[in-house]
């Protein structure tokens, strides 16, 4: 006789269970699957034609821009600066620059690499806090010869270096002359040794560099002894202290021309008389030898 089989009734209960469950799996949809919703998102500022405005160059700073011209002594790329000497000395200044600023080289738009050291700049400055800022940059490197007129006070053969008291504004400018120097007299070619003390002379220079001036040419137009004719129209007289003036027709010149006041001159004399007069240049002033109304003031 066969014994009947029976099952522990645990195992039953277990089997019951993962049917269920499995029953349940199979069965269920499956979930779909949902993002995390952000928090704190800060949202996205986009112009309308796709620019981001964190982008964009700030304003360049307000004021009135302050011209500086001098010569690079410094280039500074990694903190985008440049250093200038002012011309006329005064020290350095570093001065900002960045996309905003314009770079020219010879009126031609460039970029940084076309400021090299010891070039000539000048420079449209403004202040942006405690900063100078470079809002132009114009690199030079063709300046125009300029002109100076005046006497000299000194030459030295042995350094070439030429003084003369300005006419302007009636102090000491120092030139150097070398062996390219054009030096003429009135009679024609001279030469360095003709830059005497006292010679009355027209400069035409360069500045190579702050407080450096190379003279191109040198007009000698009056020497220490020399004599001189004018002739002209009396513009000035001072028949107390000895002393006209007359506007010389050859170069239109004025010129004074001092007299012995106890000489005796001659009663004709009156603005706006036509003379001829012979004078002597001593290093100091003109002084005349001879005078002679002409006819045309004669007359009246």
């Amino acid at each position: 006789m066969v014994k009947p089989f029976f099952v522990p009734c645990a195992i039953v209960v277990v089997l019951a269970v993962l049917g269920a469950a499995a029953q349940q799996t199979a069965s269920a949809p499956p979930a779909a699957s949902q993002a995390p919703t952000p928090t704190n998102a800060s949202p996205v500022n986009v112009t309308i034609d796709g620019n981001d405005p964190l982008l964009q160059p700030a304003p360049l700073p307000k004021g009135k821009p302050t011209l500086i011209g001098g010569t690079v002594s410094k280039i500074d790329p990694v903190r985008e600066a440049v250093t200038v000497r002012p011309f006329g000395g005064g020290g350095s200044l570093k001065i900002l620059f960045d996309d905003r600023t314009h770079i020219f080289r010879d009126g031609v738009e460039t970029t940084m690499l076309g400021i090299h050291r010891g070039d000539r700049v000048y420079v449209d400055t403004l202040l942006d806090g405690p900063h100078v800022f470079a809002k132009n940059i114009r690199v030079e490197t063709h300046a125009a010869p300029a002109e100076a007129r005046g006497q000299v006070l000194g030459y030295s053969i042995r350094d070439g270096r030429l003084e003369i008291r300005d006419d302007l504004t009636s102090r000491p400018v120092t030139f150097s002359v070398t062996g390219s120097t054009v030096v003429r007299r009135r009679d024609g070619p001279g030469s360095s040794s003709d830059l005497l003390p006292g010679a009355l002379v027209e400069v035409r220079f360069s500045s190579e560099s702050p407080g450096h001036r190379l003279a191109r040419e040198v007009d000698i137009y009056a020497a220490p002894g020399a004599s001189f004719t004018f002739a002209g129209k009396i513009t000035h007289l001072d028949m107390a202290t000895g002393l006209l003036a007359l506007q010389n027709r050859t170069d239109d010149k004025n010129y004074e021309v001092h007299f012995d006041p106890a000489a005796g001159m001659n009663d004709d004399l009156r603005l706006g008389a036509e003379i001829t007069v012979k004078a002597l240049f001593d290093g100091r002033q003109y002084t005349v030898q001879n005078l002679t109304m002409n006819e045309t003031a004669k007359k009246k």
